[in-house]
């Protein structure tokens, strides 16, 4: 005789399947995290020569990518578009930033930690690589949602997605 198959409800019911989903959605969104710091620092090690427009455009859309799959992870059921975007200010108000030099600010950027998350110098051609990253962000976090089972993510604006049509009654007589 065949034993009965467990299901989630049989588990934890409604709630434990979805922070199961949760769950498996944070380590997927941290452990692609986790991948973008060494790329990202690679990326920023190529010849500032010829390519110095690539390196510095790839290396800023890696660090927006980096922060938007940080806060994926911490909340996995936020709206994947809206978060990308309020890092994606973040990060150009950390670039602004960059034209203020009071003491403070620079004793932080004088240590290694701080030149990686604050910069030294500001640059325009920062810019179209942090929304490339915000856009890779939004897209991503939104596959990797659904590769993970986790219903948090959503198209842009936070739209659901389709819906079953309902059917309609019979006209009365």
């Amino acid at each position: 005789m065949e034993s009965p198959r467990r299901t989630d409800r049989d588990v934890g019911g409604r709630k434990g399947a979805r922070r199961g989903q949760a769950l498996g959605a944070r380590a997927l969104f941290a452990t692609c995290a986790a991948l973008c710091v060494p790329v990202g620092l690679a990326v920023g090690r190529i010849d500032r020569g010829a390519w110095g427009w690539a390196s510095d455009g790839l290396a800023g859309a890696m660090y927006v990518l980096f922060w938007s799959l940080l806060a994926f992870a911490i909340a996995p059921r936020a709206r994947r578009w809206r978060l990308a975007l309020a890092i994606l200010i973040a990060t150009c108000a950390i670039e602004l930033l960059q034209l203020w030099q009071p003491p403070l600010l620079e004793s932080i950027r004088g240590t290694r930690p701080g030149r990686l998350v604050l910069g030294t110098t500001f640059s325009l051609r920062d810019f179209p690589g942090y929304f490339l990253g915000a856009l890779a962000a939004g897209v991503l976090g939104g596959r990797l949602g659904r590769a993970a089972g986790d219903r948090g993510s959503s198209p842009p604006g936070g739209a659901p997605g389709p819906v079953a049509p309902v059917p309609k009654e019979p006209a009365r007589p």
